[in-house]
């Protein structure tokens, strides 16, 4: 894929302006006239403002995206979606919130196929809302470990609900799965870890350092569908969602050992597993190995180098290795010149599999500072 693009985004304190032009050339096409473009797409937020004189506060999503193809559907959607939310204290330091909001989409498409209706002008409105009630628990150990004189350990537990009201769509025009909004009913549960060591070093301000994060969390699926773009949802009526479980532990500050897994609990298996370590030295040296598990389709090893020991040369590189059917999938050696406010990258991809191999050259420009009168950034 060729992919172009130019962007403009304007910010003010408490609204956001974003728009771009993106143009795809897929280079293994043997044409590009069934490629979907979004000429241009255009963001406007408005961060959530409170109400005056009430717990309220309010806050807008919006988007305009003009679509084409050369071959095929064409036409505009403009999405509103405005939402309120409230912030409520309860007692036993419990914390409250909700929301709602209302989403309208609205349709203008032509030149539609027998396979992909919607010619016309339509609109479409899904209402949708949630809750969540959390809390934290806290206490501080004392220890004598060295310069780690003592540890804060935190834990939040939440439970929310999630709702988005289930409505036929067939008959809209279908640009991309945003025309496809998935309704469904479901309730999460959470329990979040956290440890926060503090470390003296003689007469200097104490260090504080976070040694570990760890999350479980769960949903359980009331009704309606869902779309999980990490683990296919099974056909059978499994309402439990995988058990996800998220950890970083960093017992010093030169290494961290880090997992974002998903285990299956009707099956009692992984459904997905990443597992790994990172190496850092602090002086921009770092080396990271993991594992990489999707149930049924990948498994393979991943290493990833970059040092500076001959600045201002980066020498970075990257190996990805198939468990399952042996070779290597990726090969990628690089070299970066830097400068302080630019620099240039040579790269080489070799993927045996796929037959793909490349030359890359890429060019960062960052910091340029004023030109004459015209401050560039």
């Amino acid at each position: 894929i060729l992919d172009s693009s130019v962007s403009l985004t304007k910010n003010w304190q408490k609204y956001s302006l974003a728009g771009e032009f993106r143009y795809l050339d897929n280079l293994l096409a043997p044409s590009n006239r069934l490629t979907l473009q979004k000429l241009p797409t255009i963001d406007f937020t408005a961060i959530r403002q409170k109400v005056p004189g009430t717990p309220l506060y309010l806050s807008l999503d919006s988007s305009f995206v003009n679509f084409y193809h050369e071959d095929g559907i064409k036409g505009q959607r403009l999405d509103f979606h405005p939402s309120a939310t409230v912030y409520l204290p309860m007692p036993a330091g419990l914390e409250f919130s909700a929301w709602g909001g209302y989403q309208q989409r609205l349709y203008n498409a032509y030149e539609a196929s027998a396979g992909n209706p919607g010619n016309g002008s339509h609109g479409i409105g899904l209402a949708d809302a949630g809750a969540t009630v959390s809390t934290s628990f806290a206490r501080i150990y004392d220890t004598d470990w060295g310069t780690l004189s003592r540890i804060r350990h935190s834990i939040v537990p939440e439970v929310g609900y999630n709702y988005v009201q289930s409505k036929g769509q067939d008959t809209l025009p279908f640009f991309d799965y945003d025309d496809r909004v998935l309704g469904q009913s479901m309730t999460t549960w959470s329990i979040t870890n956290y440890l926060v060591g503090k470390f003296l070093q003689g007469e200097t301000p104490p260090i504080y350092r976070d040694l570990l994060y760890l999350r479980l969390s769960q949903g359980y699926q009331i009704s309606g569908s869902r779309r999980d773009l990490l683990t296919l949802v099974p056909d059978v009526e499994q309402r439990l969602t995988d058990l996800r479980i998220e950890a970083n532990f960093t017992p010093i500050k030169e290494l961290s050992l880090f997992t974002d897994s998903r285990f299956n609990t009707y099956e009692s298996r992984f459904s997905t597993a990443v597992a790994g370590l990172e190496l850092i030295d602090g002086k921009e040296n770092s080396a990271t190995f993991s594992y990489h598990f999707s149930r049924d389709n990948v498994e393979y090893l991943m290493g990833k180098f970059e040092t500076t020991i001959l600045k201002p040369f980066v020498f970075k590189s990257l190996v990805r290795y198939s468990v399952d059917k042996g070779g290597f999938l990726e090969l990628s050696p690089a070299v970066e010149y830097k400068q302080q406010c630019w620099s240039v990258e040579l790269s080489y991809h070799d993927r045996p599999v796929l037959g793909d191999k490349g030359f890359f050259i890429n060019f960062t420009m960052a910091g340029i500072g004023p030109l004459g009168k015209l401050k560039a950034f």
